[in-house]
């Protein structure tokens, strides 16, 4: 498998850089759903989840909102991968780190990968 590395650059050879790791793949297309909003792509509206959307509405249930909002993503736009468990953590800052724990069933890995959004 081979698609684009994100964050898009260049190689040394003027080519647009790409990538043939499938963990490093699958976690720029992780990166790329719960980052998107829905209707956030024109020819793609249903692509992503609609966290970016409700980030500051007020809910007693922010993991759990999390959690079924990013499992409708996986499940609808990566199916390869397996959704286990999202994190919310607030920092001294004031900003709240979202951790995407994921599962890639087809690659031997020891432990669940964590993805982390600064919000």
């Amino acid at each position: 498998m081979k698609a684009i590395s994100l964050p898009f650059r260049l190689d040394s050879f003027g080519n647009i850089a790409t990538s043939t790791e499938l963990p490093k793949i699958l976690g720029d297309r992780v990166k790329t759903v719960v980052s998107t909003a829905l209707e956030e792509r024109v020819m793609r509206p249903s692509f992503g989840c609609s966290l970016p959307n409700n980030l500051f509405e007020i809910s007693l249930d922010a993991p759990g909102f999390a959690d079924g909002q990013i499992q409708a993503a996986f499940t609808e736009w990566l199916p390869e991968v397996l959704f286990v468990a999202t994190e919310l953590t607030q920092s001294d800052a004031g900003t709240l780190a979202l951790n995407v724990v994921y599962r890639i069933p087809r690659y031997e890995q020891v432990s669940p990968t964590m993805y982390t959004i600064e919000i």
